[in-house]
């Protein structure tokens, strides 16, 4: 986004500015074979990605290390790194808006104080102090309360696929609030018994949103039996987990035909009076006729998509 385009988000009134800082980069880079990467910039990043496990950092919350976790730079020379970063991020906003937003967003965040590491953090934490009013130093939560610290707020980052009940359900799991939820289209709604969760109907689409580690069950209802019938579904939301469908089921489920989908796996099973047989069961890629690398392909396509980043992007 240009200024301009800032500038006009915000006179919507809509749109407060904040800021998660002057660059998006990141250090200390492994791949999950644990060969080591270095710094990458976004595009480097993007296209290695998949590659990637849990071991990189954000350009400002460590010392750059070497492949050891040697510190290649001084502690005053980190801390000139990370000056350098607030000073630009302050001028460019006070020349291109006027001014410096008043909310900073920590990235990463969850580290428990302003880095990984006390010298880091420290350096994050004056700059941070004297620039902003406030700074979110949490995520995964939506809920601060009057007594926290303005520089330890906690923050949610809703995704733009997610259900409006996927955020309402979070935000009540937080707040231990009860909230309405979205029930879509009221006609089709009346054919569906929600025992658990939340259900919207939109189209002929049914989104079914859980608790935290919870579960959602819609049943439909008495008066709409179908003995025979082909059904043709397409089932959304995260390869792991679980969604079923029951077929032919009582009430309390304790008989049925029920077509799960199970971290990545389709499986069918009987249930009848507290057994359940297992009728079929395969990984979904293999479903699609997808190829599964082996562990030494995989490492070997590591190792070329890293090598074609650092050549395109040098």
């Amino acid at each position: 986004l240009m200024p301009r385009d800032l500038r006009e988000m915000e006179d919507s009134s809509f749109w407060e500015m904040g800021t998660n800082g002057y660059r998006l980069e990141y250090i200390n880079v492994f791949d999950r074979y644990n060969n080591y990467l270095g710094e990458l910039d976004p595009l480097r990043f993007d296209m290695v990605r998949s590659y990637l496990g849990r071991k990189y950092n954000h350009y400002l919350m460590d010392y750059i290390r070497d492949a050891d976790g040697v510190p290649m730079e001084s502690e005053r020379h980190m801390k000139d790194r990370v000056a350098y970063d607030y000073m630009r991020l302050r001028d460019i906003y006070e020349e291109e808006l006027g001014y410096i937003p008043m909310t900073h967003v920590l990235m990463h965040a969850n580290t428990g104080k302003f880095g990984n590491n006390a010298p880091i953090s420290a350096a994050n934490e004056r700059w941070i102090r004297e620039l902003f009013p406030m700074n979110f130093n949490r995520e995964g939560f939506v809920l601060n309360r009057r007594d926290s610290s303005l520089y330890d707020l906690t923050r949610m980052q809703p995704q733009p696929y997610w259900a409006i009940n996927h955020l309402l359900m979070r935000i009540k799991y937080d707040t231990n609030e009860d909230l309405e939820f979205v029930t879509g289209d009221r006609d089709n709604r009346r054919a569906w018994d929600l025992r658990e969760g939340a259900l919207e109907l939109r189209d002929e689409s049914l989104l079914l949103t859980t608790l935290p580690e919870g579960r959602a069950y819609a049943r439909l209802q008495e008066g709409s039996e179908l003995r025979d019938l082909n059904i043709d579904t397409y089932v959304d939301g995260n390869a792991f987990g679980a969604q079923q469908i029951y077929l032919r089921s009582t009430p309390d489920l304790s008989q049925s035909i029920c077509v799960s989908l199970v971290n990545n796996v389709l499986l069918v099973q009987e249930m009848q009076q507290g057994s359940t047989r297992e009728l079929y069961r395969e990984k979904i890629p293999v479903i699609l006729g997808e190829t599964i690398p082996s562990v030494p392909e995989d490492r070997r396509d590591a190792m070329v998509r890293e090598n074609e980043a650092f050549a395109r992007y040098a």
